[in-house]
């Protein structure tokens, strides 16, 4: 039994609990014993494990050793199937939302705080949503909240938790801008460059100056003069855009000439639009 000595006044007392729980089971912390000729022996008993704390309730047990092993039995069986789960650490990245006025540039999603709930391991499959934008607009401030992560069991939300920026992005100043969309421009040209398969760059920046609008690189390699209707180029590119012109991937174009639409053909980087079959 566990004993505990107070200050009884007259002088030291000792006090013996018929908890037997206290000795028996790791975490037991009480509660109360008791019996009647009605209820039989009766025990409300407590114990605590790593942050969770689970009561059993016995009423109507035939003997005192009964009662002790039916509560026993009842708070391992509990700590075996419930118990605090973490899910995931404060600051752990989430993912990242492409920030609309710059070129190539993200802000990351991290957690803002631990991610951790109680689960009864018999209610259903554990599951986590992480719902991001895929955008964002300057400026973003650092801490600023971008979506939410969220663990469900079956279909019972247990917790969710912001996922917010893990740094801070300024909006762009105007001459920024400008560059910005001095670089846009060219990916587009050279974008639609690669798609037809012309072996002169239509823009140099190194040279500063337009070396070929495409209507002029079309009429020297077709021998005539294209308008706005005899060509149409439908490019489809592999990958994001803003990725393609650092890999430099083959397109597919296709050419509408006098309302009839010929076979696409993948172009490779260099080759002649005159040689496409």
């Amino acid at each position: 039994m566990k004993a505990t000595t107070i200050d009884g006044g007259n002088g030291p007392r000792t006090l013996e609990s018929r908890n037997s729980l206290l000795t028996d089971v790791i975490g037991a912390t009480g509660i109360k014993t008791g019996w009647t000729s009605d209820a039989g022996f009766c025990l409300v008993g407590s114990a605590t494990r790593h942050d969770s704390e689970l009561i059993a309730v016995v009423l109507g047990a035939a003997t005192e050793a009964q009662r002790f092993s039916q509560a026993t039995e009842l708070l391992e069986w509990g700590f075996e199937h419930y118990g605090r789960r973490k899910f995931a650490s404060e600051d752990e990245t989430m993912g990242a939302v492409v920030v609309t006025d710059y070129i190539d540039r993200e802000v990351i999603g991290v957690l803002d705080g631990i991610v951790s709930s109680a689960v009864f391991s018999l209610d259903g499959e554990i599951s986590y949503v992480v719902v991001l934008p895929e955008s964002i607009d300057a400026p973003v401030e650092k801490g600023q909240r971008l979506g939410t992560y969220t663990v469900k069991q079956g279909d019972r939300m247990l917790t969710q938790v912001p996922i917010v920026a893990a740094q801070s992005v300024p909006e762009p100043g105007f001459f920024e801008r400008i560059w910005i969309s001095i670089i846009r421009g060219w990916r587009r040209v050279g974008n639609c460059r690669r798609g037809i398969g012309l072996t002169s760059p239509m823009w140099n920046p190194g040279a500063g100056q337009m070396q070929r609008s495409f209507q002029e690189a079309l009429r020297t390699t077709r021998g005539q003069t294209p308008t706005a209707s005899w060509i149409t180029p439908l490019c489809t590119y592999r990958g994001a855009m803003r990725r393609s012109s650092a890999r430099g991937p083959a397109s597919v174009c296709q050419l509408k000439r006098n309302g009839s639409a010929r076979p696409g053909a993948a172009w490779n980087r260099g080759a002649s639009p005159g040689a496409m079959s």
